[in-house]
C-alpha cells in the first residue's frame, strides 16, 4: 500500500487558498472579458448604424451631383433646386454650369434668368451660412 507524504497543515491551507484566490481572479477576469467583447460588440454595430446614416446622406449628396453633371438642358439642372436637399455647394455648382453654358453658347442667358428656380439658386448663393 502506497503512504502519501506528510504535508505540513499550513502549506495545504496556503495551496487551498491560492487555488481558490486564483479561481475567483480568473472567473473575474472571464466576466472583465464577457463584458469587453460585449461593449465592442455594441460599439460596432452602433459605429455600422454610423456609416450607414453617413452613407444615406452621401448617397443623396452624390444623387445630386451627378443629376448636376450628367444635365444636358436648362431644364435639367434647373430642376434639382425642386430637390429641396441642395446645399450651398450645389446651388453654386448648378449656377457655374449655367455660366458656362451661357458664356459658350450653349444656351441663352434670357431662357433662365427669370425663371423661379434660378433665382432660388442665386438667393441660396447669398444666403449667410454663419449665422
Amino acid at each position: 500500500m502506497m503512504r502519501w507524504p506528510i504535508i505540513p497543515r499550513h502549506f495545504m491551507m496556503s495551496i487551498t487558498r491560492m487555488q481558490s484566490s486564483s479561481i475567483a481572479t480568473s472567473k473575474k477576469l472571464h466576466l472583465d472579458e464577457s463584458k469587453t467583447s460585449d461593449n465592442i460588440v455594441a460599439k460596432a454595430f452602433e459605429s455600422l448604424k454610423e456609416i450607414d446614416n453617413a452613407k444615406s446622406k452621401n448617397s443623396s449628396i452624390f444623387i445630386i451631383n451627378n443629376k448636376i453633371d450628367n444635365a444636358t438642358t436648362v431644364e435639367e439642372l434647373l430642376s434639382i433646386s425642386d430637390l429641396g436637399l441642395i446645399n450651398k455647394q450645389h446651388a453654386l455648382k448648378a449656377v457655374s454650369t449655367l455660366a458656362d453654358w451661357a458664356s459658350s453658347g450653349r444656351t441663352q442667358l434670357h431662357n433662365f434668368e427669370s425663371d423661379p428656380r434660378f433665382l432660388k439658386l442665386c438667393k441660396m448663393l447669398g444666403k449667410d451660412s454663419s449665422k
